[in-house]
């Protein structure tokens, strides 16, 4: 029985130090962003990858696209695998073109952006949303990013259904 007892105590201290515990980045994949009050014009586009860097396109003041590409850091305060929230900090570095062009109101601001977020899937489906929290006691503040698929090349922007 002591055998028994401490091979047991021998498994459970292995499993223990070994890093089976490890959720993967549940966030990671491209998104869009509907134009507020449509249904198929898109506003800006993601893509979170799993290395922690992230691609993003967003639709501006005079109707251009602008492309650029920063790093992302998460936190997990919950997750299962219908969802998870935490709290997630974007830095970017504006390209000098849009520095001088004096473009506001990007989702993503010059230097560090942070939001608190919280991301669904379905159990059978997988993924489907981000939302990027801006304003917790109004919904209408916040960004809610659809869920296209894996991270990857940004889809293009444009009034039609992507």
């Amino acid at each position: 029985m002591k055998k028994i007892f401490a091979a047991l105590i021998s498994i459970i201290m292995l499993v223990v130090s070994c890093d089976l515990a490890t959720i993967p980045n549940p966030i990671t994949g491209t998104y869009v962003l509907r134009e507020a009050g449509t249904t198929n014009f898109y506003r800006a586009a993601f893509s979170l990858n799993e290395d922690g860097s992230f691609d993003y396109a967003e639709i501006v003041e005079n109707k251009d696209i602008i492309n650029m590409s920063g790093s992302y850091t998460y936190n997990l305060t919950f997750f299962d695998f219908e969802r998870a929230n935490g709290n997630i900090s974007f830095s970017l570095i504006y390209p000098d073109n849009i520095l001088e062009s004096g473009i506001q109101n990007l989702i993503i601001k010059h230097g560090n952006t942070s939001f608190l977020f919280d991301w669904q899937a379905d159990k059978n489906s997988g993924p489907k949303s981000l939302t990027l929290v801006v304003n917790p006691s109004n919904s209408a503040q916040n960004y809610e990013l659809i869920y296209l698929g894996r991270p990857g090349k940004l889809p293009e922007l444009s009034g039609e259904d992507l």
